[in-house]
């Protein structure tokens, strides 16, 4: 009796002591903190002392670094770098490099709730930023609230989740949560973008960098939480948002040995299932970058390709750092079966029943509005219409859907339509943010929670209270949006100015902060957020916090926590069983190689029924040809019933890569003999490719040749027509003229003493050294019969129109050879006179062609 009689009075003197302590004092004060002997040194943070009679002193240890990367986009290594002067850790470290936030977000455009937290996190301004950014910050009770417990302190490790682009742990104050719970809270930073997940398949570049940080991380806690008065067995890896799929990918990781390194998991707003978690093509990602860097012509050598991007600078590569398509992530973490951090897709590693995941105690949560953020500010306030809710749900569905597309928009459509109320904008507005939030986070996370509950104990809750100072914001706004239960967590309801949250909240919310901060520190300690470590203390008697049930898939028990904390089962339950059990079986074909025609949206050539239609997943496509097919793979595959949640194994950086307009599947292994062979593929297609344009300039000439071919033929064809006509024009030429023998009547221009047998003149005639005989001569020497018979003075005449004897017909003749007629003498000399007129011969000479024959008499 005495015994409790003592310790209400010390109760009683403590509670007047603070009282009077925090009225001398209102506001956080800030000394000099204690001195802390590590490995490395001794070094000392800042104390920082409450206002609040419920909080005890902490230090606070800014910018301690954990490890050193090796290079840039490669592993880290340990910090060791011990030094005999006190390190005085009391100024913020650097950033990791990132791109600045207005470059990523549309300001103007961002919600208010949005840009607010940004801001708060110094995420929209000019920072420091550096390679060397590997820090952690630690809060450290100087005491705990039950005086005579001696034992070390739980370990709780917070990874920041704004995006897998921007982010810092820098901003978190967990000194709040480390003095009202008793522990020792950390936040850190880990590399982020390109740096933190760029995977190129080099071994130097295989992706995962921030996982490998936040591992060494762990090991650093592991080696040193001891000089801090902590307990290394006890500690809780703790995560929100992108932070939160991050360690739900280290849960499966076989590089945490089944707790090893960690022993409990807080999972809140965010899951390995997530669209957005992993990188939907890993090494298209990879791609794009080296387009956009000048490093393409390294595409089909990796080891030349990470060269030439270790070769630029780390803020180059972050500016450049390649768009996703719109709800997915593309410098992400990506499977890699020759690692052992993340080595196989997600929904394969869940089946494997050693794990971290499966021994380890987790809790799960989520708030009622998650996905407000992709939500433009004018959209929260002033609602959305029909025509952008249907532009919303159609890039939703086509982005991660394959099969189906038009069901499944149309049973979305009609599932998140409030159909026992009058539609008005702001009634379209809740419904997209809860498709959108069960899609996106909700749906993962719970078939994440019961996977989990099958082999140790799950804990579920959900949080809807909207904090009132920040409903002001919005029209009609009653629910907690992403990120809403971080500042009850961290416990800045209790005080004024804990980064980065408001500083209005109401005496209620105060209450609630209370209460979830008693929940995750009891569940750091015990692994059971209703047991403390210890009896419970006289405070903790006069509450009664109802008792937090376990989950499981029949009973889906979680605790609500709202404007009251209570206990409900089946959260969302009609909504759930749409994304967990009939979405999944509508996203599978029908039959083997489906058609993708039929499982096309309706109009889905209309980019104007779309919503920011250049992100949709059908514009990103590969900007180099895939490498050659290689041998099917010898793993067994992976259910693909969650497309594009089941993310790729990527084998080898030579594998033949899917399109993403695909299911990403898991491609073959490629066997070492046949890597040498695949680089000789560029040349080969140089070759054909050249090859092939040579037939075809062949073809076109031989088509040129025989077209001109045909041409002369024709033209030869009507030119014998011609001849034939010509002869019917001339019926007395060949009639046998009337003796004449006057000498007079020979010709004036001829000269009589030429002997009529001498052959003409023609040596000056270039031809005649190609034809020697003239068809005149073969005229003169073939017969003696009684015809008539040419002199000719050209060589052009073809052997070929050689006088026929028997049918009379002389070929045709030059303008310059005379035509004479032949008397019957012996011999078969020329006559001397012709009995051809000067008159008539003119006349032949013009009416004759090269092609003309005429018969003589």
């Amino acid at each position: 009796m005495k015994a409790e009689h003592s310790k209400i009075c010390v109760f009683v003197v403590t509670f007047f002591t603070m009282v009077t302590c925090s009225i001398c004092n209102s506001k956080i004060t800030r000394d000099i903190g204690n001195l802390f002997s590590y490995r490395n040194g001794n070094l000392k943070g800042f104390l920082i002392m409450f206002p609040n009679t419920r909080l005890h002193p902490v230090d606070r240890i800014l910018g301690m670094t954990y490890a050193v990367p090796k290079s840039l986009f490669g592993v880290s290594d340990k910090y060791l770098n011990r030094t005999t002067a006190v390190q005085k850790l009391i100024s913020e470290p650097p950033l990791c490099y990132q791109r600045d936030g207005n470059l990523i977000y549309k300001v103007k455009d961002m919600c208010w709730k949005r840009a607010t937290n940004l801001n708060r996190l110094g995420l929209l301004q000019q920072n420091v930023l550096s390679e060397s950014c590997l820090t952690l910050t630690m809060a450290v009770p100087t005491q705990k609230t039950d005086w005579t417990d001696t034992t070390p302190f739980a370990v709780m490790v917070f990874v920041h989740g704004e995006s897998y682009e921007i982010g810092t742990g820098n901003a978190y104050d967990g000194s709040v949560l480390a003095s009202y719970g008793d522990v020792i809270v950390i936040t850190i930073n880990y590399r982020l973008g390109v740096l933190g997940f760029l995977n190129t398949g080099h071994s130097t570049a295989q992706g995962n960098q921030a996982l490998m940080d936040i591992l060494a991380v762990l090991q650093w806690v592991q080696d040193n939480i001891r000089a801090f008065n902590g307990d290394p067995n006890k500690v809780t890896l703790f995560g929100h948002g992108h932070g939160a799929a991050l360690v739900n990918i280290l849960t499966f990781s076989s590089l945490t040995e089944q707790g090893k390194y960690f022993q409990r998991a807080v999972i809140q707003s965010g899951s390995a299932l997530s669209p957005w978690a992993v990188s939907y093509d890993a090494h298209s990602c990879a791609q794009w970058l080296a387009r956009n860097v000048n490093c393409s012509s390294f595409t089909n050598d990796i080891e030349g390709l990470t060269k030439c991007l270790r070769s630029r600078s780390a803020q180059d590569l972050v500016n450049s750092s390649p768009a996703a398509p719109k709800y997915h992530s593309c410098m992400a973490p990506s499977p890699n079966p020759y690692g052992e951090i993340f080595r196989a897709p997600v929904e394969k590693l869940m089946k494997e029943s050693r794990n971290t995941f499966t021994s380890i105690p987790v809790i799960f949560g989520v708030t009622s509005s998650e996905a407000y953020m992709y939500l433009k500010q004018k959209e929260l306030t002033d609602g959305i219409s029909e025509q952008r809710k249907s532009q919303i749900i159609r890039t939703f569905v086509l982005n991660n859907f394959q099969y189906n597309r038009q069901k499944i928009f149309d049973i979305l459509y009609h599932q998140y339509t409030s159909w026992d109320t009058v539609q008005t904008e702001f009634t379209r507005r809740d419904n997209i943010l809860q498709l959108l939030s069960d899609g996106l986070y909700v749906a993962p996370l719970v078939k994440m929670a019961q996977e989990h509950s099958l082999s140790t104990d799950t804990y579920f809750y959900a949080f809807t209270h909207a904090t009132v100072s920040d409903t002001a914001q919005y029209h009609n706004w009653t629910s907690a949006v992403h990120g809403d239960e971080l500042a009850y967590i961290f416990g800045a309801p209790l005080v004024e100015g804990v980064t980065p949250f408001s500083d209005k909240f109401t005496p209620q919310e105060k209450v609630i902060s209370q209460t979830m901060m008693r929940y995750w520190t009891n569940f750091a300690k015990t692994g059971d957020p209703n047991k403390p470590d210890g009896e419970l203390t006289f405070e903790q008697k006069l509450r009664s916090d109802p008792g937090w049930p376990k989950y499981n898939r029949s009973e889906q028990s979680f605790l609500h926590f709202g404007s009251n904390t209570t206990v409900s089962s089946h959260y969302r339950g009609k909504e759930l069983s749409l994304w967990l059990d009939l979405i999944p079986k509508l996203n599978k074909p029908a039959k083997p190689n489906p058609d993708p025609r039929e499982h096309e949206l309706r109009d889905q050539n209309n980019m104007a029924s779309f919503d920011e239609p250049h992100r949709l997943i059908t514009n990103f496509k590969k900007i180099f040809p895939p490498h050659p097919p290689i041998p099917p793979p010898t793993l067994p595959p992976v259910p693909d019933t969650h497309y594009p949640n089941g993310d790729p194994t990527y084998s080898n950086p030579k594998t033949k890569r899917e399109d993403p307009l695909e299911q990403i599947k898991p491609p073959a292994e490629e066997r070492p003999e046949q890597q040498s062979g695949l680089s000789n593929s560029v040349p080969l297609s140089i070759t054909v490719a050249i090859g092939c344009s040579l037939l075809f300039v062949n073809i076109l000439l031989f088509s040129a040749v025989y077209y001109q071919r045909r041409r002369i033929q024709r033209l030869n064809r009507e030119a014998i027509e011609q001849e034939q006509n010509d002869d019917n024009d001339f019926p007395d030429i060949g009639q046998k003229p009337q003796k004449e023998n006057s000498a007079s009547k020979e010709p004036p221009d001829r000269d009589s003493s030429v002997d009529p047998q001498s052959k003409p003149n023609i040596q000056s005639n270039p031809l005649y050294t190609v034809i020697s005989k003239t068809p005149c001569d073969l005229a003169q020497e073939s017969s003696h019969e009684s015809l008539s018979t040419l002199s000719c003075a050209s060589s052009g005449v073809n052997q070929k129109n050689a006088v026929n004897h028997k049918s009379g017909v002389v070929p045709a003749l030059p303008r310059d050879c005379p035509v004479i007629q032949k008397d019957n003498i012996p011999n078969s000399k020329y006559a001397a006179n012709s009995s051809l007129s000067k008159e008539k011969m003119n006349n032949v000479r013009n009416s004759t062609t090269t092609h003309d024959t005429i018969t003589v008499v």
